[in-house]
């Protein structure tokens, strides 16, 4: 914000860059002063009064989207039976307390081998949850890792049938671009509620089911869960959403846009 001041005092051209569905209030202070707004989501633009607005995307690493990779290649990688249903646990780069204890207590509501689940804790969460796997004995269907990035996190997609995720704006355009299906739990403590606002984005777009915090029951997880491993034809249908809403060539898209501008 003080940098994005200082360089709008000085007369010089300012682009923004929105990622999620509801602006924060420092996008909305500095849209007033900026040349163009690139936006995430078409749901932000009614928040700007600033008409020089397009929908870019949100530049992602090149690493996160593997496409030449199989699925069953990916899951080889990872331990992981190939061929079976994978559920992709992720929270951020930081986990996600609620959804490790949703997942663990998923995994021990359902028989053994419905699913597999490759569960990235949060580095600061690996240890009690491998703790508890382990005392629980959730072998062979269950691998958690403490953290992925790079193409690590791109193999992962990959591997994935469907991801359980919280509702962050880059979390959300990189499943979308690996036209993954996605059960969203929103963060309900985060400012303005904006994850809340980024996952029924995707929920109106077919592209998520989102299930509040509050609400995270193993039984309503496994629900789901089950009706997607059951039916490919909508697993196939909130993928294409996603994939569809999903912008590739984000990064270029914003780089012409500063070229213009200078």
């Amino acid at each position: 914000m003080p940098i994005a001041a200082a360089h709008s005092r000085r007369k010089r051209p300012m682009i923004l860059l929105e990622p999620d569905a509801l602006p924060g209030k420092a996008n909305r202070w500095l849209a007033r002063r900026a040349q163009r707004i690139c936006i995430n989501f078409e749901e932000a633009r009614p928040h700007f009064p600033n008409p020089l607005i397009t929908r870019t995307g949100l530049p992602l690493r090149p690493e996160v989207y593997l496409p030449e990779v199989t699925p069953v290649e990916a899951q080889q990688h990872f331990q992981l039976h190939p061929d079976r249903f994978t559920v992709l646990v992720i929270g951020g780069s930081q986990g996600a307390q609620a959804l490790n204890e949703a997942a663990l207590n998923t995994v021990q509501h359902l028989p053994s081998g419905e699913l597999q689940w490759l569960h990235i804790t949060g580095a600061d969460h690996y240890e009690t949850v491998r703790a508890t796997a382990d005392r629980l004995g959730l072998n062979g269907n269950y691998r958690a890792v403490p953290f992925l990035q790079g193409r690590e996190l791109g193999l992962a997609y990959r591997a994935a049938s469907a991801a359980l995720a919280r509702g962050g704006a880059g979390t959300i355009t990189e499943l979308a671009r690996n036209a993954l299906p996605m059960i969203l739990v929103p963060y309900p403590h985060a400012a303005g509620g904006h994850q809340r606002y980024n996952c029924e984005a995707m929920a109106t777009r077919g592209a998520g089911i989102v299930i509040e915090q509050h609400a995270l029951t193993p039984q309503l997880l496994a629900q789901h869960l089950l009706e997607l491993r059951d039916c490919p034809q909508k697993r196939q249908s909130m993928g294409e959403a996603g994939a569809a809403w999903a912008i590739p060539d984000a990064t270029e898209r914003i780089v012409n846009l500063i070229e213009e501008a200078v």
